[in-house]
């Protein structure tokens, strides 16, 4: 069931750092960071995914601290994983699209050598994957999207392990890689500005 707003929220132009997924990389020309640019201005790098959870985390934590004015936090897949843990460090607003919510397990199958989606070769750890906790509900304001034809993870499972903590909004079909960026603008937009009544923007920390 696609979950709708009564209006759309209107927000003034937002500062959005954008995290992307496993073996993937920042793009400021893919068509997720392109959409989000109609709701702000994107920022974002291309962190290193084959370190340990507590190092990818630092590498964020230094990007998310070098733009002291990010109004929420975007992340897909890994991405949205890192997106939550983020969001909840930071009293930063957040949506985690079709997020990982178990990387110790989701991980598995592609340890060893692999090529990333833009041909680069890599290499992943098991002792790496280890080290991932259990996906952030610590208080953090937040929502998740996801495509119900998501091939890779269990919308439905993961719709039901988050409901108690945020909210959800689910589309009908699509993939892994999502395809209702455009119609999650209005929910992004929503979770800012109902955050402030969760937490103040930028107290984190």
């Amino acid at each position: 069931m696609i979950a709708t707003l009564a209006l759309r929220y209107t927000v003034n132009k937002l500062k959005i750092e954008y995290i992307h997924g496993f073996a993937s990389s920042f793009d400021t020309k893919s068509d997720k960071v392109s959409t989000l640019s109609q709701i702000g201005d994107v920022t974002g790098f291309s962190y290193d995914y084959t370190q340990t959870y507590s190092e990818i985390v630092s590498q964020l934590r230094d990007s998310i601290r070098s733009r002291k004015d990010i109004d929420v936090i975007v992340g897909t897949s890994l991405g949205g994983y890192f997106a939550a843990a983020l969001g909840c460090i930071f009293g930063i607003p957040f949506a985690s699209i079709n997020p990982a919510v178990d990387p110790r397990s989701s991980l598995l199958k592609y340890c060893g050598d692999g090529t990333s989606w833009d041909g680069r070769k890599y290499n992943l750890r098991k002792e790496v994957v280890e080290t991932y906790p259990e996906f952030s509900t610590s208080g953090g304001c937040g929502v998740i999207l996801l495509d119900l034809g998501d091939e890779v993870i269990d919308s439905l499972e993961t719709a039901k392990l988050l409901t108690p903590f945020y909210r959800i909004v689910t589309f009908e079909g699509g993939t892994h890689r999502f395809a209702h960026m455009q119609e999650s603008l209005q929910h992004i937009q929503h979770t800012v500005s109902i955050a402030e009544v969760v937490y103040g923007f930028g107290d984190g920390e």
